[in-house]
């Protein structure tokens, strides 16, 4: 098992730890450029449910209602989720990525970016524990300060599955930590088997 270690210098893009920041700052920027298309299908929702009410029925009245209230609630829910949109991702055992945010973001064909903190999908980001992994190797915090990240934080559930994963913050020091008490294991268990044949 090999991971990289936050601090350590990472050649012209700055420490291990730079990268890391900017490779998520990537991913959520793509996640808000969808985030405001999404806001902009939501208006223009609004904009054509008045529309059909130019029609002049009382059906068209009350289809309009209930079209513009449930798109003024879908573009509230967007305008919500504008700080911070991305808190978290899970690297999954089974090479799944998954990010975690206030509201579920899709492409246009309806793949997810971004999962609703809420959603059972997003359930392992709250639950997964060293004892209990539930297939998630590392989870990951995102800190950001409006649309910017600033800052990771890593959590290493799973490390006999990080092979190659880089891992920042504290994390990066307890899978450290990890690796040696596996070390120190094996090497007192072949002590001990060895004594044993003498």
């Amino acid at each position: 098992m090999s991971s990289q270690v936050t601090g350590r210098p990472a050649g012209p893009g700055g420490t291990v730890k730079d990268r890391e920041i900017a490779a998520e700052q990537r991913y959520v920027d793509v996640a808000y450029e969808r985030l405001e298309e999404m806001r902009a299908e939501a208006q223009a929702m609004i904009r054509e449910g008045f529309r059909q009410s130019q029609a002049g029925t009382k059906a068209s009245l009350v289809d309009r209602d209930a079209w513009v209230h449930q798109a003024a609630r879908r573009a509230q829910a967007l305008d919500v989720a504008d700080d911070g949109l991305v808190f978290g991702r899970l690297d999954l055992a089974a090479r799944e990525i998954r990010y975690i945010g206030r509201v579920g973001v899709r492409t246009p064909d309806h793949d997810s970016l971004v999962i609703d903190w809420r959603a059972p999908a997003a359930e392992d980001f709250y639950r997964a524990t060293p004892e209990d992994p539930r297939g998630v190797v590392r989870r990951r915090v995102l800190h950001s300060r409006g649309h910017t990240v600033v800052d990771i934080e890593d959590d290493l559930l799973d490390p006999s599955a990080s092979d190659g994963m880089t891992v920042v913050g504290d994390g990066a020091f307890l899978a450290s930590l990890a690796r040696t008490r596996e070390a120190r294991c094996a090497t007192s268990s072949r002590r001990s088997s060895g004594s044993r044949t003498r």
